[in-house]
């Protein structure tokens, strides 16, 4: 693509945040994809690689115009995609071409603070100023949608979100552009901490259903809000309290209620449980029987890198194709990352490969509200059948010898993340 931007502007620099951890990651990843898995334990290596294979499987959809999915995919899902993707670890192709689309179709995008948040966090993750993005300043904009008042972002020229869920999306484009979140939300999504300590799509008048989905977003929106206080530590504490009593028997998450496991709600609980800075494989998170939202997560993802949505569907029919959404949602979690996800040294740019053609299909993530309803939306790929598990294969001295590679350098790229929050 030809890019709108000067040849002389600075690339993935003003607003990369530099981490050794996550070129470690990159040496790790690149030794284990190759070799394969080892063992069916999870373990950092094995997490970056399923996060790497995600990317890729996302990356592997973008189209002529840089656009992830679909050519009139709208541009802040497209940024949202984008910011799991550069946390999966994607080549340095991918991430220019789908800056370029985001610098044609940003501006016209950013109509309302969920969405203006998305692009921010989007432009943020690779590696690029907000401030000035193609020449428009998207933290102005956003500034412009908050009613500091309510401490709530608007949705149109006259009114504000009346659902947590939107808000949480705007406050995490505020947090990506600066590393603080305004005094004034930060009071706002306290307020809407339902008797159990978690949250809900539409906000404490909503706690009859409240969910983990909404409460991740929370829990991420805090913990990296800038801002301390017992206010914060208490509410975090909570959270956390409600997350654990909603965690299911195989150690993964649903959106609310009672329901099979998630891939959508058990990554955004893993990205909850990373902005804690707690190991998800660790008590309490793992239980008893050794199950962990790691492994519950690795459960869902299909042999081409996608992740299936859940085991089942609504009518209790199984779900053998990857979701795009739910892979998305997925990606950060698996790798790691808390929100907003923060600029990379890319990887290297694959050989290509043919691209599948993604069909609509009703299923998919929770979108901001619009008119009191919630959008709902996905592409789903229809994966070809490859047959099961070929079981663990015979490891070489070579091999051991990459693995153990890998797993210090991811290792070691994981501890140095933690020490940097």
């Amino acid at each position: 693509m030809s890019g709108m931007r000067s040849a002389t502007a600075p690339r993935f620099e003003k607003y990369k945040r530099p981490r050794i951890s996550h070129a470690l990651a990159v040496v790790g990843v690149a030794s284990l994809v190759a070799l394969g898995p080892l063992s069916a334990a999870a373990s950092p290596a094995s997490r970056a690689a399923s996060a790497h294979e995600a990317a890729e499987w996302i990356a592997g959809q973008q189209t002529s115009t840089g656009a992830f999915i679909a050519e009139d995919l709208r541009v802040d899902l497209h940024a949202e995609a984008l910011a799991a993707v550069v946390a999966g670890v994607v080549g340095a192709t991918t991430i220019e071409d789908a800056l370029d689309y985001m610098e044609s179709n940003g501006e016209a995008g950013a109509t309302e603070g969920a969405r203006t948040g998305r692009i921010i966090a989007g432009i943020v993750a690779g590696g690029e100023d907000p401030e000035d993005f193609g020449g428009v300043d998207y933290v102005a904009i956003l500034a412009s949608q908050l009613d500091s008042t309510q401490g709530r972002y608007r949705k149109d020229a006259t009114a504000t979100y009346t659902d947590l869920f939107s808000n949480l999306l705007a406050a995490n484009g505020d947090i990506a552009a600066d590393g603080q979140l305004p005094e004034s939300v930060k009071d706002y999504i306290l307020g809407q901490k339902c008797p159990d300590g978690g949250y809900a799509f539409g906000g404490v008048g909503d706690c009859a259903f409240n969910d983990v989905d909404t409460t991740a977003l929370a829990v991420n929106a805090l913990a990296n809000s800038g801002l301390t206080g017992a206010d914060v530590d208490d509410a975090l504490d909570e959270a956390r309290t409600y997350l654990l009593g909603a965690q299911n028997p195989d150690g993964g998450f649903t959106f609310c209620c009672a329901g099979g496991t998630s891939s959508d709600s058990t990554g955004l609980a893993l990205a909850a449980i990373a902005a804690l800075g707690e190991d998800a494989e660790s008590h309490p998170w793992m239980q008893a029987d050794g199950d962990d939202p790691v492994q519950a997560l690795e459960s869902l993802q299909t042999s081409e890198g996608s992740f299936r949505f859940a085991d089942e569907d609504f009518n209790g029919d199984p779900i053998t194709e990857g979701n795009t959404l739910s892979t998305v949602n997925a990606i950060p979690g698996m790798a790691g990352e808390s929100y907003p996800i923060q600029a990379a040294e890319p990887g290297p740019d694959p050989d290509p490969t043919p691209t599948p053609t993604p069909t609509v299909s009703p299923a998919g993530d929770n979108d901001e509200q619009d008119d009191g309803e919630t959008e709902v939306g996905g592409v789903v790929i229809t994966l070809p059948d490859t047959g099961g598990d070929p079981g663990p294969q015979p490891v070489s001295r070579a091999a051991t010898l990459w693995t153990a590679i890998g797993l210090a350098c991811v290792g070691l790229g994981a501890r140095l993340r933690r020490q940097a929050r």
